[in-house]
Parts: structure tokens; sequence; C-alpha cells
């Protein structure tokens, strides 16, 4: 379920690992200019401190009253309410907000983490900003850590027509659909890179290649 692998820009699997959380790696803290810089505003429902530390951040998860805060447009001088996020299921984890991690030998934190649920538990997506302003997806699986990124892919079969045993080219790679699903959006902390409400269902279909390509539609 959820991310599998890291993608790089021909979508190949590459492993990534983090340090800070008990798993161990080579990583420092520094190069975080980008994410240290906190915008600090208050919270439109308890007037407690909201953080937006990642400029790629539109929504923050108020640590007091559990609001999901968006930020309206490129700043944050106007804010919306998304209402309350459910309390986070204990579902175990190394990894933590504030873990940092570098792939490729660009250095990222982790700033927030959102789980969940297709109807047989929930899990984990760990959200990672990245010092040059990018920013990609952490999730365990199988007892390892993987990364992946968002990019634009032509052609891809629609959600309708994507059921398991789908097949599509992407590029030279031939891949197949090996599950559909639509997952709701249980809970939150720290931040998030899109501004979605609490309880927002989302669908997605995994696909898998040759050599440990992975990917979500």
């Amino acid at each position: 379920d959820a991310v599998e692998a890291a993608l790089d820009a021909q979508g190949r699997a590459h492993p990534v690992t983090i340090r800070g959380s008990g798993i161990g790696c080579e990583v420092s803290g520094r190069g975080v200019l980008a994410i240290t810089l906190a915008r600090v505003v208050s919270c439109p429902n308890c007037g407690g401190q909201v953080e937006f530390k990642a400029g790629s951040s539109l929504l923050s998860v108020c640590p007091y009253c559990a609001s999901a805060v968006a930020r309206v447009g490129d700043d944050i001088t106007e804010l919306e309410l998304l209402g309350q996020v459910a309390p986070l299921a204990d579902i175990g984890s190394p990894l933590s907000i504030g873990t940092f991690g570098s792939w490729r030998n660009k250095s990222f934190r982790l700033v927030g983490r959102i789980q969940l649920n297709y109807g047989e538990g929930p899990w984990n997506e760990w959200y990672a900003a990245f010092d040059d302003g990018t920013w990609g997806w952490v999730a365990e699986a199988q007892g390892r850590v993987y990364l992946s990124f968002g990019r634009d892919v032509p052609h891809l079969p629609r959600y309708p027509a994507a059921g398991p045993g789908t097949r599509f080219a992407e590029g030279n790679e031939q891949m197949v659909v090996t599950a559909r699903r639509s997952a709701k959006f249980m809970s939150a902390e720290g931040e998030l890179p899109f501004a979605v409400a609490p309880g927002t269902d989302f669908k997605y279909a995994d696909c898998q290649g040759a050599g440990g390509l992975f990917g979500s539609i």
C-alpha cells in the first residue's frame, strides 16, 4: 500500500535511508535553510500558534485543537479552516516529524504526516520537504523506507478504467495495475503540501513494472 519506491526522473526504483529514527544511515542536518524559516500564524479556531515551515506547505494542523488550517494563495495572511483531524492511530513507526534524511546528496526533513485508510487499517505517509524547495513522500513498507515524487505522465489510464491487471506503457516500460482503491484522509500532524478537508476520499491505483518499477496513479 501507499508509496513503495523512490523514483528518479526515469521512474526507476531507488531505496532511501534516513537517520535519527533508529534505522541508521549517514545524513547531516545542514542545508535546511528553506524549511527552517518558519512562518507562524494564529489558529483561526483556538488562537494557538500554527507553523508553516516549508514553502511548499498548504495546510498545517494546529497542535492545540487539531484544526486543519489552510493558507489561501501564496502568503499566510489569509487562512481557511477545513475541519478537525481525528486523533492519530498508534500504528508504530521509527519515523517522526523533524527526522532528517538525504537522497542523492539532497537533504530533506519530515515536516508532516497523513494517515489514510482504505478499510483494512490506517497507514502513514510522511511529507518530506527538501532544502531546494521540492518535496516528496516517505513511506514504510516491508521493513524498508522509500521515497517517491509526483510527476506528470501522459496517456495514463483513467481511474475508472485502471482495474487490477490493466496494462499500459510508460515510455519503454510496460506497467500493470496491481490494486485500485479509495482511501479516506483520517488524520494528520504537522504540515501537508495540499489543502484538503479531513474525511476526503483519495482514489488511487498502484502499478508495477520490471526491475522494481513502481508507481501510483
